[in-house]
């Protein structure tokens, strides 16, 4: 099961990471960064930096992006 929002911000402070280096680092602002770990938002990209920072694997952090009808 993956996390909740509020246990990735717990584990990205744990591991000492903010979300403003997440940002600094993929080029995208802080605010993407939040929305993506509050859930309100996907990106792949920042999934996968999110899950790396704190040492699990993306599917063990965020659930699976939906898919939708006629998506191959």
């Amino acid at each position: 099961m993956p996390l909740t929002p509020l246990d990735r911000k717990i584990a990205l402070l744990r591991a000492g990471v903010s979300m403003a280096e997440i940002g600094r680092q993929l080029g995208v602002t802080k605010n993407h960064v939040a929305m993506v770990v509050a859930g309100k938002r996907r990106s792949p990209r920042v999934e996968a930096k999110v899950a790396e920072s704190i040492g699990k694997p993306t599917g063990r952090v965020f659930p699976p992006a939906e898919v939708h009808a006629g998506a191959a």
